[in-house]
């Protein structure tokens, strides 16, 4: 295994709980399968790769993700505002996300309440999310710099208003649709939130 820096990268390193973007970079007589990304300080990412032939510094490259795993990857990472809505919801607002990890085909949600779960709860939790999921809601992306979400109020609210129609309708009827608030980063989007 090998690193390699890119000028450019559409690579998503590692970062928040989203696992990294896997997929492949080739070049003229080489190719090298990305198989971990990471950004070990500001503006420096570094693609852990297993390389096959050589290649040298100044080398030209095409980079490109792979988009099924990158798909399952959004998938995850929208559920974990599903599930971190459901649980306000139904918990409370002392329900607050406290870590996730997610990649594609599994998600782990970390959450601090003042309540348990009880099995009972845990099951109209799983419920709640699979509901909101077969309801298929329409998602739009907004850009914004984070503060601007924030004094609007959606920052804590997020995707809770879509597990209740009345609630869901007068945010769209005010014009606030999107779901959640990320990070904007100079790569290809990689959630669906």
């Amino acid at each position: 295994m090998v690193e390699l820096v890119l000028a450019e990268t559409p690579f998503y390193a590692e970062s928040g709980g989203q696992d990294c973007d896997t997929g492949m970079i080739t070049g003229d007589g080489w190719s090298a399968e990305v198989l971990d990304v990471q950004r070990p300080v500001p503006g420096l990412v570094v693609h852990r790769v297993q390389l096959l032939g050589e290649v040298g510094s100044g080398a030209s490259a095409q980079a490109r993700v792979d988009a099924v795993a990158r798909h399952g990857s959004s998938q995850a990472h929208t559920a974990t505002h599903i599930v971190h809505a459901a649980l306000r919801e139904l918990v409370g607002s002392t329900a607050t996300q406290a870590g996730s990890y997610n990649k594609p085909g599994y998600l782990r949600f970390d959450f601090s309440s003042t309540h348990g779960l009880s099995d009972s709860l845990r099951l109209e939790v799983e419920q709640r999310a699979n509901q909101a999921i077969r309801d298929s809601f329409d998602v739009t992306a907004t850009e914004m710099k984070l503060r601007r979400p924030r004094l609007l109020g959606r920052w804590r609210c997020s995707v809770r208003s879509i597990l209740r129609s009345s609630a869901w309708s007068s945010w769209r009827d005010r014009g606030l649709v999107s779901s959640a608030v990320e990070p904007t980063f100079p790569t290809p989007p990689r959630s669906g939130c």
